[in-house]
């Protein structure tokens, strides 16, 4: 009888054994977690997803939509929005760099007219002085008539035959009054530029007095580029009504005319901020759950389209923000059991 040697099997390692079962067990597990999760998740998209329509814009539907929740008709709520905004008056605010600015333009005015009348005074001074120099000319020429004559004195002659006072028109030529308007910033005419050289002091003082407070008064008011014309209609007013000579009158009407400006601007931030602050108490369009989004028998309009692509009512649109709600809630629940069934 051969005795045939026993063949040596190894067995198998218990720890090799139990990693594969592990390991098949999990597999199992998550293929099993992922099923469950299917079925789920098939379950509840089917319960709570609402019906689905296929509507275009212009169709009319035999049958009404409702609402499955509150939602908002955007189109209509901007629609709002945009007639409140219209209906927020524009913001102005007074510009004091404009305020001071036309004040300084008009004592600069000020003095540019004492500037030119003190020129006029020099020319009348030098005409004072030429006609005495001819005076005593004339009383030293032998040859002049009556000089020498007994009884008579050539100075007294010579008065009565110079002139003792300047023709303004004379002396204030065109050309002179060209040189002084030169003077000014602001635009005078020929007759304005003489009533400054002739007018009394004390008459140019209330002239001053009177203009200067016209325009303070419209500035610190507040004075809009639409109301520019109003104000100097105002300005005229004040000049006609105070007791000045109408050449006066005139002259600090061009003045007041030249220098007036509105100093009360636009503002768009502070109009932005109004407007906004409109825009947050608007109260929005909404249609609540169960309200007719679509009437049977009347045409879908573009703004019910979007309020129904976003319940997701529409065949070829999803609603994404259902279905995400729908997954992360299983996700949750499932792995809150998972947890309690490990720990």
């Amino acid at each position: 009888m051969n005795n045939h040697p026993a063949i040596k099997r190894d067995k198998p390692n218990k720890k090799t054994l139990k990693m594969t079962k592990s390991s098949r067990n999990i597999a199992w597990d998550i293929l099993i977690g992922i099923l469950t999760f299917a079925l789920i998740y098939a379950i509840l998209i089917t319960a709570v997803s609402p019906e689905k329509h296929e509507v275009r814009v212009g169709d009319i539907p035999s049958e009404p939509i409702p609402a499955p929740r509150d939602v908002e008709d955007k189109l209509a709520t901007q629609a709002r929005v945009e007639l409140a905004k219209l209906g927020v008056e524009d913001v102005y605010s007074i510009n004091n760099n404009v305020s001071t600015s036309t004040i300084t333009a008009l004592y600069d005015v000020y003095n540019q007219m004492d500037d030119a009348r003190q020129e006029a005074m020099d020319r009348i001074e030098n005409w004072q002085a030429e006609q005495q120099n001819e005076q005593h000319q004339q009383a030293d020429d032998p040859d002049y008539p009556d000089n020498g004559v007994e009884g008579t004195d050539p100075l007294e002659q010579g008065q009565e035959e110079l002139q003792l006072e300047p023709d303004l028109e004379d002396l204030y030529d065109e050309d002179f009054i060209q040189d002084l308007k030169g003077l000014f910033s602001t635009d005078l005419s020929e007759s304005s530029i003489m009533t400054v050289l002739t007018s009394e002091e004390e008459d140019l003082g209330e002239l001053k007095a009177i203009l200067e407070s016209s325009i303070r008064g419209m500035l610190n008011e507040g004075l809009r580029p639409d109301e520019l014309e109003k104000g100097k209609l105002n300005l005229t007013g004040d000049m006609q009504n105070a007791t000045l000579p109408d050449e006066l009158g005139l002259l600090g009407t061009n003045i007041g005319h030249n220098l007036l400006k509105p100093n009360l601007l636009f503002d768009a931030g502070l109009t932005n901020i109004e407007k906004q602050k409109v825009v947050e108490n608007t109260e929005k369009v909404v249609y609540i759950k169960g309200q007719y989004i679509v009437n049977a028998g009347q045409p879908v309009t573009e703004a019910q389209m979007e309020m129904l692509a976003e319940l997701g009512l529409l065949k070829d649109k999803l609603d994404f923000s259902l279905i995400v709600g729908i997954f992360i809630s299983i996700f949750i629940c499932l792995g809150i059991i998972v947890l309690y069934l490990i720990y």
